[in-house]
């Protein structure tokens, strides 16, 4: 319900109680936009997600509409101000604006290396590639810029 900010300039807390829509925060992630001059979390339980500056202070919130549906949203991530979320539940990745629409629904529930089982983290490469953590199948995928697979590390048998 807290987060600690440990800096080489200060010390903080965010209690989160303040600033949920509910009581019950069920907080799994934290990022920093891609300027490094904000901090944000999610809370899972509302799909609610709270926006700090650097310092802590609250800024604003809200409620993405397209992704509350989603059920065990597991990452997010921050780039060209649009957010990414993993998703165990459908095995994908959502893609929303910061006004909460849906830009893409990226699938990967397939048969095949592309495929991913329980999606963590992702994060994008310089060269625009992303990397996803894929939890359950012990690897990660290395996806293109448009999420086509190109390859995979620390993978079992299963995927060679």
């Amino acid at each position: 319900r807290r987060i600690y900010v440990i800096n080489k300039y200060s010390e903080f807390e965010i209690d989160l109680t303040k600033y949920s829509l509910n009581k019950r925060i069920l907080l799994r992630t934290i990022t920093f936009d891609e300027n490094k001059q904000e901090i944000i979390a999610m809370d899972f339980e509302s799909t609610q997600i709270l926006h700090f500056d650097i310092d802590g202070k609250f800024k604003y919130s809200f409620v993405p509409p397209d992704i509350l549906s989603l059920k065990y949203v597991r990452g997010l991530s921050i780039y060209d101000d649009d957010y990414f979320f993993t998703s165990r539940s459908n095995k994908s990745i959502v893609r929303i604006d910061k006004k909460g629409n849906l830009k893409e629904f990226i699938d990967r529930n397939y048969l095949d290396k592309s495929s991913l089982k329980n999606p963590s983290q992702i994060l994008r490469r310089n060269s625009g590639d992303y990397l996803v953590v894929d939890k359950e199948s012990d690897r990660i995928v290395n996806f293109d810029k448009n999420f086509k697979f190109k390859s995979q590390f620390g993978f079992p048998q299963e995927y060679s």
